[in-house]
């Protein structure tokens, strides 16, 4: 699947939330975390290379979401809560 194809069913009333992608060539990997219009989180990885074939998207709840942002915070801020709630 192609960056386009990855995120083909993306619309106007999507709202991305956080993008990276780093400034490599050809095919460099990129990660998309958006919310589309029904509300739904989404999490769009491609790894580098591969002529940009290797794309996975998963759908995010949004506790997981949240968990997600608080143990990459914990992790950047060294406060472990993330160790304390189970996370590795």
């Amino acid at each position: 699947m192609s960056e386009q194809g990855a995120l083909k069913g993306q619309t106007m009333a999507d709202k991305t939330i956080f993008a990276h992608t780093p400034s490599t060539y050809p095919f460099p990997p990129f990660v998309n975390i958006r919310r589309d219009a029904e509300g739904r989180h989404w999490i769009t990885v491609r790894e580098q290379g591969h002529d940009g074939m290797k794309v996975v998207n998963m759908e995010l709840a949004p506790e997981t979401l949240e968990v997600m942002a608080a143990s990459i915070m914990d992790h950047l801020h060294g406060l472990g809560a993330s160790e304390q709630r189970g996370n590795s």
